[in-house]
């Protein structure tokens, strides 16, 4: 509710308060857009009940020119010019503020969808900058098991697969440096495992 609020308050005077008071969520946004669709539809309903005035006061203000030539219509022709001057003047500013309504919720949807567009693709640069395919070869090697009897030598190279980010080949050692244990493991660009495949043991 207070997004749609916010949002309609804007379209009225032209100010930023939705982008302001914006806090990240999805109910907040929504309300947002719901707020300023509303708003172009109530523009554009004044815009053309502003018409309709400004034709209904044409009318009658025409009218009532012609009834003032008459001795016996100007009591009517007078009064008559006034509610046509006044129907115009109505249908004039309802026009205007149905206009200002939905160009300002026009403008707001547009640039609702121009932030939500960049921050979707600042997300996908930042996730494809981490999630790309790694330089060059590093080794790692880190103790397991109780008292640190085992290690594990970890081998990450580049993927060489279509989609492929890294593969790591993995070497567990016992006390005595017997390699007992030996797989590689291939990651995709979205950090995902692929597959694994035990590799054979050295003699």
């Amino acid at each position: 509710m207070k997004g749609f609020s916010l949002a309609v308050l804007d379209n009225i005077t032209g100010g930023n308060l939705a982008q302001r008071y914006n806090d990240g969520s999805s109910s907040y946004n929504k309300g947002v857009l719901n707020g300023n669709v509303a708003s172009g539809v109530a523009g554009a309903f004044l815009a053309a009940s502003g018409g309709g005035d400004i034709a209904a006061g044409g009318t009658t203000l025409a009218a009532s020119t012609v009834a003032t030539e008459t001795v016996v219509g100007a009591e009517v022709g007078v009064p008559g010019m006034a509610v046509g001057g006044g129907l115009i003047l109505t249908g004039t500013l309802k026009v205007a503020v149905g206009a200002n309504l939905m160009s300002n919720a026009s403008k707001n949807i547009q640039d609702n969808r121009n932030s939500g567009n960049s921050s979707s693709n600042n997300n996908s640069s930042s996730s494809s900058s981490k999630l790309s395919k790694v330089e060059k070869s590093t080794t790692t090697t880190t103790p397991i098991g109780k008292e640190g009897k085992y290690t594990k030598t970890t081998e990450v190279r580049p993927g060489k697969g279509p989609g492929q980010s890294r593969a790591e080949y993995i070497r567990y050692k016992n006390k005595d440096g017997k390699v007992i244990k030996n797989v590689k493991d291939s990651y995709d660009r979205a950090n995902k495992i692929q597959h694994r495949k035990p590799k054979e043991l050295p003699n």
